[in-house]
């Protein structure tokens, strides 16, 4: 889980390699190495903090999203969140009852989804109704956001969300209105540059801040693996540097080229997570039990391209390079599940 590592991680920082007879010969960082016959990626997407380069010097405190743990670290202090995605935006309301001063820097338009739908928790809502198609999704979700549930947001001082409704990973906050609407939390633009105490937006304003969260997404990183594999830098979160591309993995899951490597917690959906990745797992085990490979799963592993997005379009951004659409996802993992059998 999110900042949480076991001892055997600890203890490992490893640097896995592929063995000249297959498997895998892992080195520990305490100089013990053992062999294995396959290695599963487990490392998930939120481990690897992205912070980006702003110009100059600031003379307080920066931090990542990654090390926020409760309000105490924000009162007394003047609060800057940088970044809209749902850590920035929780740590925002924090901020709006704890900080003495608090806003956040948003460079563009997003949508807020209420956690809680005509009484109903927002994910329950889409999922739990009859299966629609994609374009008339769209239109239902954006009559109940625009019209009924959220309303015009630049009313609250937020740009207009520059994207359609169901494009892009949703916002399940919708306290940064109420506190957006009472005064105890402002936005600002993008951080243009730092100078000493004072951050420089790029609207022109300048204003001092004791503390700066930056909410920036994590970098998909994977340095204990070979170059040839993955190894690296393969892309990082929405706000961040990186240009190289995806893993292309079969199900977001198996490598296409190595059938000894599997990934298991590599996406980002609409909905919960834990049940997929339980799938994910019983769909490795499987596969592995199997020997790695029959002859129609190693097909289907180096050529099918199943949809996992159901239809639906996302913003190209390296945010949503791993993207899936939950109903879509579980059809496809129960249907490999099915010819595994």
């Amino acid at each position: 889980g999110k900042g949480q590592v076991s001892a055997r991680e600890r203890r490992a920082g490893a640097r896995e390699r592929r063995t000249g007879s297959g498997g895998w010969r892992v080195s520990f960082d305490d100089g013990s190495a053992a062999e294995y016959r396959a290695l599963v990626v487990a490392t998930g997407l939120a481990w690897h903090p992205n912070l980006p380069d702003v110009e100059g010097e600031f003379d307080g405190q920066i931090m990542h999203s990654f090390d926020y743990r409760e309000p105490s670290q924000l009162e007394g202090r003047r609060v800057l969140i940088v970044g809209a995605g749902n850590s920035g935006v929780d740590i925002a309301c924090d901020a709006a009852r704890s900080a003495d001063f608090a806003c956040i820097s948003i460079r563009r338009g997003y949508r807020f989804v209420p956690k809680y739908i005509f009484g109903t928790p927002a994910d329950v809502f889409a999922h739990k109704g009859p299966p629609l198609p994609a374009w008339l999704e769209k239109k239902v979700f954006t009559f109940l956001l625009d019209r009924l549930a959220v309303g015009d947001l630049t009313r609250f001082g937020l740009p207009r969300p520059d994207h359609a409704v169901l494009s892009s990973h949703p916002i399940m906050n919708s306290q940064i209105l109420h506190h957006l609407g009472h005064g105890d939390l402002e936005v600002r633009p993008d951080v243009a540059r730092f100078e000493g105490a004072d951050i420089c937006f790029t609207d022109g304003r300048r204003e001092a801040f004791d503390l700066v969260i930056f909410a920036t997404g994590y970098r998909r990183l994977f340095p204990f693996l070979p170059d040839e594999v993955g190894g690296g830098d393969v892309g990082s979160g929405d706000s961040g540097p990186g240009d190289s591309s995806p893993l292309d993995l079969y199900l977001n899951i198996f490598h296409r080229a190595r059938s000894d490597l599997a990934f298991i917690g590599l996406f980002e959906n609409d909905g919960p997570a834990y049940t997929l990745m339980g799938q994910q797992a019983e769909l490795v085990a499987r596969v592995f039990d199997l020997g790695f490979d029959g002859a129609e799963f190693a097909r289907r592993r180096a050529t099918d391209r199943p949809d996992l997005r159901g239809g639906r379009r996302y913003l190209a951004t390296q945010r949503h390079d791993y993207y899936v659409n939950t109903k879509a996802y579980t059809r496809a993992l129960e249907l490999e599940a099915a010819r595994l059998e």
